[in-house]
């Protein structure tokens, strides 16, 4: 059974490529703008503004985020692609963080002024009318801005890092299969179970594996 492989040049040439560096140093500077600019979210252009940095700020992170993921789908031991995601984890927090105030004002201010902030050329602006929407028909779940910073800072070490950590554990799981003409194999937990056709048969074919870590 071959492992997967990805072409992703089209993004960036390997996890060392200065591009990735350049970008994360986008990302930082989209969230100081965030963050100056916070006091003025009131105004309809500050809002535009502010939406379109976040916007231009969470592309970036999605496709670093992804090509760390796909590296490290084919090498779960790839500790650069593990360091990345971790690090794209926290940029993403970060993110949130610094949007928090404006979209606490996008939940709370007047009809008119979200139709004016969505009066915008840009399909990053006008494209988030839906998700402005469900947004404050879930306003009475909404916290106050410092408790949800403080909620989108936890996830990190939290949430988000349990489900690092999984991935991580059973990413590096190794099983000796042992096939019925008496041949043994060495596969990932993942490949192993794949041989499996039903869920039902899972354990009971993990019985006659030997597991062992990477």
């Amino acid at each position: 059974m071959t492992t997967p492989s990805w072409n992703l040049s089209v993004a960036y040439q390997s996890l060392n490529d200065p591009k990735i560096e350049q970008d994360i140093a986008l990302v930082e500077q989209c969230i100081n703008v965030l963050n100056l600019h916070a006091d003025k979210r009131e105004t309809v252009l500050a809002m535009q503004n502010a939406i379109q940095t976040s916007e231009a700020a969470g592309t970036l992170l999605s496709t670093i985020g992804t090509y760390a993921n796909c590296e490290s789908s084919v090498d779960a031991t790839h500790s650069q692609a593990k360091a990345m995601i971790g690090r794209v984890a926290k940029l993403r927090s970060t993110l949130t963080q610094a949007f928090t105030p404006y979209q606490d004002t996008l939940v709370h201010s007047p009809q008119e002024f979200i139709d004016q902030v969505l009066a915008h050329d840009s399909g990053d602006v006008a494209g988030q009318g839906f998700l402005i929407e469900c947004s404050r028909e879930e306003a009475q779940t909404q916290l106050s801005i410092a408790q949800e910073q403080l909620l989108s800072a936890m996830q990190v070490d939290g949430r988000d890092a349990w489900g690092r950590l999984y991935d991580n554990l059973t990413g590096a799981l190794q099983v000796t299969l042992k096939h019925k003409d008496g041949s043994e194999e060495t596969l990932g937990l993942s490949q192993a179970a794949s041989f499996c056709m039903v869920p039902t048969l899972i354990n009971k074919s993990l019985h006659g594996m030997r597991f062992k870590q990477r």
